[in-house]
């Protein structure tokens, strides 16, 4: 009998050596194979075993670290493959298989940024794709270092989609008044409210659950209407009854950002609708109007009420880009700015794995001259990034 285990030890252990070369190597071609060897050991030596099996749970181990990094990174380059939402979903499953057993700890990274430096948990086992980094968030925290997404002492901030709340998180340590992340899943707040605990930054940082379909028919002039005519008794979170669902007040905060939050067709509806019942009315002076020209080449200085929002261009959700162009216009928005733009952690990334100098040059130069289009490359991804203000 004890033989028996042995060989069956051995064997796991030939297959999980195979599958970390494999990893290692990474060649992309050979994407789906991985996955399947990843999915073949888990269900063989992991998924079918009790609780208490000790050497399952090692084996769970085993691929929580080796595996998990590996599955995270390839849905980022498979999200922007034409036809990739299958199996960006197999994807996330396995993840989730993985880190769903109950035997895993969330993982803290530092994210190291020019102005600030940004400890995140992650907690994929319970949040999903919403506890995990995307490139958007970082993206978006590397135009603060850049200048290009500013706050102020008076920004009273909403972050809509906070997922991790690593952009959020970037916005506080400019100190601006407040910023508060929201997001629909309570999961995903709750790991929100974790990674503002491990900042140290609850004195300007809250958290908020905003389901953007409570928002969709309600007109925020008939709110506040409402409001100016009715007594409202008001919850613990700040929410009140209205047409028989609990929702916030409207024109709360003076500057809204959002990361990735294009990941359906509706939202590319649902997010200007959200926007523009949440950030407050522009009530500037007629001379305050005067002076916004001052701010034509250096918008992300232009007074509030304002809008940063950073989504990923990709094959999977090529319409929704447009779609939200057009519904930001219908609800009224001025786009001060856009630009399509690399994630440069990425390309330095890229870049640090090329030997050759000729390669390095003629990979940044390749990078360059296809930065302006709006199609995709899964090379070094494309994202837009938009700053908006009250029309």
């Amino acid at each position: 009998m004890c033989e028996n285990n042995s060989n069956k030890n051995n064997s796991y252990e030939q297959e999980f050596d195979a599958l970390l070369t494999a990893i290692y190597i990474n060649n992309q071609e050979k994407r789906k194979e991985i996955f399947q060897t990843i999915k073949n050991i888990y269900d063989k030596y992991i998924k079918y075993k009790s609780r208490e099996n000790v050497l399952a749970s090692e084996r769970r181990k085993d691929l929580q670290t080796n595996c998990i990094p590996w599955l995270v990174n390839q849905i980022n380059k498979v999200m922007i493959l034409e036809n990739g939402e299958e199996e960006v979903d197999a994807i996330s499953e396995l993840i989730s298989e993985i880190n769903g057993f109950g035997t895993s700890k969330p993982s803290e990274k530092e994210w190291k940024f020019k102005t600030a430096t940004i400890k995140i948990v992650e907690d994929s086992s319970k949040g999903g794709i919403g506890g995990m980094i995307w490139n958007s968030s970082v993206v978006f925290s590397s135009l603060i270092d850049e200048g290009k997404i500013v706050m102020n002492s008076n920004s009273n901030i909403l972050e809509l989609g906070c997922g991790t709340g690593l952009s959020g998180l970037m916005c506080a340590k400019l100190n601006p008044k407040q910023v508060v992340l929201s997001d629909f899943d309570e999961v995903v707040i709750d790991n929100a409210k974790k990674n503002i605990e491990v900042n140290e930054s609850s004195h300007n940082m809250s958290t908020c659950q905003i389901d953007w379909n409570d928002y969709m028919d309600i007109d925020p002039e008939d709110v506040l209407n409402y409001l100016n005519t009715n007594e409202v008794e008001l919850d613990d979170n700040g929410k009140f009854m209205y047409k028989q669902r609990r929702i916030f007040k409207p024109y709360i905060y003076n500057t809204v950002i959002a990361a990735d939050v294009l990941y359906d067709f509706k939202h590319a509806y649902m997010v200007p609708k959200v926007i523009n019942y949440f950030l407050e009315k522009d009530l500037g002076t007629s001379e305050e109007k005067e002076k916004d020209n001052e701010f034509k080449d250096t918008p992300w200085f232009h007074r509030t009420p304002i809008i940063f929002v950073v989504v990923p261009i990709r094959y999977r959700f090529e319409n929704e880009i447009p779609e939200f162009e057009n519904n930001m216009k219908n609800q009224n928005f001025k786009l001060l700015y856009e630009e399509v733009l690399r994630n440069k952690k990425e390309k330095e990334e890229a870049l640090e794995d090329m030997k050759e100098e000729e390669e390095r040059i003629n990979f940044e130069r390749e990078i360059d001259e296809s930065n302006t289009s709006n199609e995709p490359d899964p090379s070094i991804h494309k994202f837009k990034f938009y700053i908006y203000c009250r029309n």
